[in-house]
This record gives structure tokens, sequence and C-alpha cells, in this order.
């Protein structure tokens, strides 16, 4: 383990270059009061455009809402994140 205030002078002086990529990732889930859907990861590079987004909705929310719900009627509301 490297001392933190030699550490710090081997970053000043150039002695050592710290290099950090961030990674992103895009991610979707829902939740309610008592329930969560499992989480859903795109593809790296992917475009979530509106046909995209629908279509998500379509094959993994509406079958996961009508398992936790049944003939009960749900409804959503969305919201964003900036990024970070």
């Amino acid at each position: 383990m490297i001392e933190y205030g030699l550490l710090i002078r081997l970053i000043t002086q150039n002695h050592l270059k710290r290099k950090q990529k961030a990674i992103s990732v895009m991610v979707w889930a829902g939740i309610t009061a008592y329930h969560k859907t499992s989480l859903v990861f795109f593809k790296k590079d992917q475009t979530v455009n509106k046909k995209v987004y629908l279509n998500l909705l379509k094959k993994k929310l509406k079958p996961w809402g009508q398992k936790k719900f049944g003939r009960e009627q749900f409804s959503t509301r969305f919201s964003t994140s900036p990024q970070i």
C-alpha cells in the first residue's frame, strides 16, 4: 500500500499518470409500492427511440404487470434521470 502523501507527490510531479475512462450503461427498471421489475440492460451503443421503448413496454412491462396485478388495472408513470 502506497502512502497518500507519496501518491500525491507522484501524481503532481507527473511520475504517475492517472487515467480513468467512465463506463456507460443504460438500464430500465420499473417499481411500485410493493413490487419491482427485473432490470433491462440495453446493448452498448443502442439508441433507445420511440420504437425501441414501446417494444420494451410491450414485451417486458405489460406481461410483468399482468402477472403481478392480474385483472386489476395498473398505470405507468415515466421519469427520467439526468445523465451523470
